[in-house]
């Protein structure tokens, strides 16, 4: 009889629908029942088309936040709750029995309430660790004042296998949490929209620099605008598309974004939220695509569609993105400190003259291939055999 596995993520927006459909559906392929509690309403319908699976709403995380009047250990208690009396009534109306669950958000300000969930379910679980930021803070060693709600929950008895879309701090976080570790792609949705249509004028004349996604200050999103605004020698067109939330930059780089969307003879600005078909469509119009997080040492999805469109990369040096990025030889790296450094490292990459000498023999397939929908069966196979195993 197969197993019925639940998936809860509670966030919405970026790539977490991309993750759930891929998740459950390769959970389903392995010859598993899949139960979603999702927040991401646009994936709603898709995850129940799928075979083998199940989706039901819940609240996004941040009906905690908007608990102002009560305590937030009170709020965290009652979303729990929540989550826990949801996955019943599911279980109920379509007549199953979840044996596990997997967990498909653990950020590390979310721990305390990971912690009560992974209590108040009493089931056998895994976890995709988005962001192992305590583990890059500390060397490899947790550290910062998150370090010990994160040590709580990667230690919890019910957390069986730990997913991480991190090669460089998989073997540190299996050392500290004393559990198996198993190394994931950060894949994506690499569909693009046929029905599409670029803005009038665009793509112009000039190679483009992309910069795609959620335009949060650890993108880089001022720091491209600094290029745009002082650094004429990089001959190209920058374009910065989706969401863009001011309250996140602080007043200097709000004021240099502000600059650079008063050139529009060296910039184009597409606020807003973009669907992956035409985030996707977009991203073929780049000749470069901006990953130059800063300060940033997480997996960036971009880089994984960089690689399926052949499109070479800016990315940060010292990051695990600048890393991957020389390792596949995809594009360069620059000191996201410099901005010379950066304006010098972008001009490099758009020049043809260049391109042999800068992407010598550019590695796309292997990236793209090690990051794929498909990478992802083998080890959620495992942490399937492991279990029914034990």
């Amino acid at each position: 009889m197969s197993e019925t596995v639940a998936i809860i993520d509670w966030n919405e927006g970026g790539h977490h629908g991309t993750y759930l459909l891929n998740y459950s559906a390769n959970l389903a392929a392995l010859g598993a029942r899949v139960l979603v509690m999702t927040a991401e309403g646009r994936a709603l319908d898709e995850l129940n088309r799928q075979s083998g699976c199940r989706a039901v709403s819940i609240p996004s995380y941040d009906w905690i936040k908007r608990r102002r009047w009560i305590t937030p250990w009170l709020a965290r208690r009652a979303y729990v709750g929540l989550l826990v009396r949801t996955l019943r009534d599911a279980e109920n109306r379509y007549g199953i029995h979840c044996q596990r669950f997997l967990l498909g958000c653990l950020y590390e300000n979310h721990t305390p309430t990971v912690c009560r969930l992974f209590s108040n379910l009493n089931l056998p679980c895994a976890a995709i660790y988005i962001h192992s930021g305590v583990f890059h803070a500390g060397g490899g060693k947790p550290q910062g004042k998150r370090a010990a709600a994160v040590t709580a929950a990667l230690r919890h008895p019910a957390l069986e296998r730990i997913f991480l879309p991190d090669e460089s701090m998989a073997a540190a976080v299996a050392a500290h949490s004393r559990k198996p570790v198993s190394v994931v792609p950060d894949f994506t949705d690499a569909t693009v929209d046929p029905n599409w249509r670029p803005p009038p004028g665009y793509p112009p004349d000039k190679p483009v620099v992309g910069l795609l996604g959620h335009l949060r200050p650890n993108k880089g999103t001022a720091l491209m605008a600094r290029i745009v605004v002082e650094h004429p020698e990089v001959d190209a067109f920058f374009l910065f598309a989706g969401d863009l939330p001011r309250g996140s930059h602080t007043p200097e780089e709000w004021a240099m974004i502000e600059r650079a969307k008063q050139r529009p003879d060296r910039a184009l600005f597409l606020p807003g939220h973009l669907r992956e078909g035409h985030l996707n469509a977009l991203l073929r119009t780049c000749e470069v695509v901006w990953v130059l997080y800063p300060n940033n040492p997480h997996s960036a999805n971009l880089l994984t569609k960089a690689a399926i469109f052949h499109k070479p990369v800016l990315a940060a040096e010292g990051t695990l993105t600048g890393l991957r990025t020389a390792r596949h030889r995809m594009g360069l790296c620059a000191d996201w400190r410099n901005s010379a450094a950066v304006a010098e490292a972008l001009q490099s990459l758009i020049d043809p003259r260049n391109r042999k000498a800068v992407l010598p023999n550019p590695d796309w397939n292997g990236y793209a291939a090690r990051h794929s929908r498909q990478a992802l069966a083998e080890p959620l196979a495992d942490w399937l055999a492991a279990d029914r195993a034990g």
